[in-house]
């Protein structure tokens, strides 16, 4: 699985989304972490950079006063399905759900 494609399409995205640098910045560490442990296959390294994600997220949105017009429902599903994936400890799958979740925050940057 490449995981190129991901660190200039969810890094772009993030520097366009946040007015926190510095939450940008320890998102991107989380994103880059998420894709060095699932290309190289480390389960546990991923869930604790998801788990990262998942809590910045949340933190960001509620700064934002719970407006969520940037979350895309593809993408909820996606990050799901990657949650998900991620616990039941199925690599393969976590890698998919990872690909899916960069084609949308592609298409989201795209708009």
């Amino acid at each position: 699985m490449s995981t190129s494609g991901i660190s200039s399409a969810l890094l772009s995205q993030l520097d366009s989304t946040s007015d926190s640098s510095n939450s940008v910045s320890k998102m991107k560490q989380a994103w880059q972490q998420l894709a060095q442990s699932l290309q190289s296959g480390d389960l546990d390294g991923a869930n604790t950079a998801f788990a990262t994600i998942t809590q910045m997220q949340q933190q960001m949105q509620a700064s934002k006063g719970g407006n969520s017009k940037n979350q895309n429902s593809q993408l909820a599903a996606d990050m799901k399905s990657l949650g998900q994936a991620l616990q039941s400890g199925d690599l393969g799958g976590a890698q998919t759900a990872f690909a899916a979740v960069q084609k949308d925050m592609q298409a989201m940057h795209g708009h």
